[in-house]
């Protein structure tokens, strides 16, 4: 099936989000660390497969990955010392370097590295989000409930600081991103419809003064506009790197018009949630929700 109306929409929202939240809220921290070494069994390794990719993680995700937010460190490669003490410039592609920045790691080819690929010394600098954003497809009883979420560079039942954070796990703070509802309703003669998509975040925070920030960009955000980029607009490859040297949403959304109509938040609504059931699901997180309202006029029948 190719992407439909809904598929460039979720993207399109989600690349947003995730633009607003850390541009206009400054949320962000710029980091100095050390990278761990934590073998990933969804990758080709190496040394059992000669051109297998060895994980060094860090301590935090996701990375800042846009060119745009001012004062952001995107980085552009990291630093390896292999054994003689002296920390030498990896750029991204050298050395089979990618950079994951959703799971905040670098994959480098065991093939550069066969004496020491486990016991490398890696630095980097980067950027990290205040607020880590996902696309859920799980339901909110069980990111409520259920699920139990480490949060950046503290310490948990499972690893702490100076270990890396295992890849693939949802790490908190963040926000999680589901299409709850869609309708189209009559809007112009001609076949035109308004497309209204209903959007539910559920924000996971540090502390009170985090989730009022969040709420408050949120709702601001109140007849603000959203480009269609695309569903193919997503900037990661497979590896969670940038298919192309750097990612700007600012010039991707200067040619959102190839792709339609630009979508608008026509309505916005924000809430806590009590401290009482704070403490019975997530203790050491704050809980709130948005509930966005986006609409685009289209033509759904042409």
């Amino acid at each position: 099936m190719k992407p439909q109306f809904q598929h460039e929409a979720n993207t399109s929202f989600a690349l947003w989000i995730d633009y607003y939240l850390t541009r206009k809220g400054e949320a962000f921290s710029n980091k100095e660390g050390e990278l761990y070494y934590i073998p990933d069994e969804r990758l080709p390794q190496y040394p059992d497969d000669p051109f297998g990719f060895v994980s060094y993680n860090s301590e935090y995700k996701q990375w800042v990955y846009n060119s745009d937010i001012e004062g952001a460190e995107i980085p552009e490669g990291v630093h390896i010392d292999t054994g003689d003490g002296v920390y030498n410039f990896c750029e991204r592609g050298e050395s089979g370097l990618m950079l994951d920045f959703d799971n905040g790691r670098a994959l480098i080819s065991g093939a550069f590295f066969p004496e020491n690929y486990d016991k490398l010394k890696i630095k980097a600098d980067f950027a990290v989000k205040d607020i880590n954003i996902y696309l859920s497809t799980d339901t909110e009883e069980n990111l409520i409930f259920q699920n139990k979420y480490n949060v950046n560079n503290r310490t948990t039942p499972d690893y702490g600081a100076g270990t890396g954070l295992i890849p693939y796990e949802q790490v908190a703070p963040a926000g999680f991103v589901s299409m709850e509802r869609s309708v189209n309703q009559p809007f112009a003669f001609g076949g035109e419809d308004l497309t209204q998509l209903s959007y539910r975040m559920i924000f996971f925070t540090e502390d009170l003064y985090q989730l009022d920030g969040v709420l408050s960009l949120c709702t601001d955000a109140n007849n603000l506009g959203i480009c269609n980029v695309g569903y193919e607009a997503h900037p990661f490859n497979e590896y969670g790197d940038l298919k192309k040297g750097q990612y700007s949403y600012c010039e991707e959304v200067m040619g959102c018009n190839k792709h339609g109509p630009i979508m608008f938040v026509e309505d916005v609504s924000a809430s806590k949630i009590t401290d009482r059931l704070t403490r019975t699901t997530n203790p050491d997180l704050y809980l709130g929700f948005v509930d966005f309202t986006v609409s685009q006029a289209r033509f759904p029948r042409q």
